[in-house]
């Protein structure tokens, strides 16, 4: 487990393979699958006839979304009032400011990666 007391565990592992070029292009993605402890199987996917280039703006086109009426509770605070009752600052920080949170995590990995060169 990750958090004995708490019983969590990993549920999925995932691991990407690219290659090493210039310009890098997904190869492989091998998943192991085991929720709460048992192990229920793996998927393999490989990138043969992967095709780097725009996707056509076809593909991410939603269906009737100029029709449909936006709900009265968008952008509503409710969650992030929930999250300071709480002390939940990491959540509040996250969803406040979600683009200095990427870059934060950005920089870390870069440094991770760093300091792993050295030593």
């Amino acid at each position: 487990y990750l958090i004995p007391k708490l019983k969590i565990g990993i549920m999925q592992q995932t691991y990407f393979f690219v290659s090493t070029d210039d310009s890098p292009l997904p190869v492989r993605e091998f998943d192991i699958i085991e929720p709460f402890g048992q192990k229920l199987g793996e998927e393999n996917s490989t990138y043969s006839a992967f095709t780097p280039g725009k996707e056509p703006d076809t593909t991410f086109k939603v269906i009737g979304l100029d029709s449909c009426p936006m709900d009265p509770n968008c952008n509503s605070d409710s969650r992030q009032a929930h999250r300071m009752r709480g002390r939940d600052l990491r959540n509040l920080f996250a969803y406040k400011y979600p683009q200095a949170v990427i870059a934060a995590q950005k920089e870390a990995a870069l440094k991770s990666v760093e300091t792993k060169k050295y030593v």
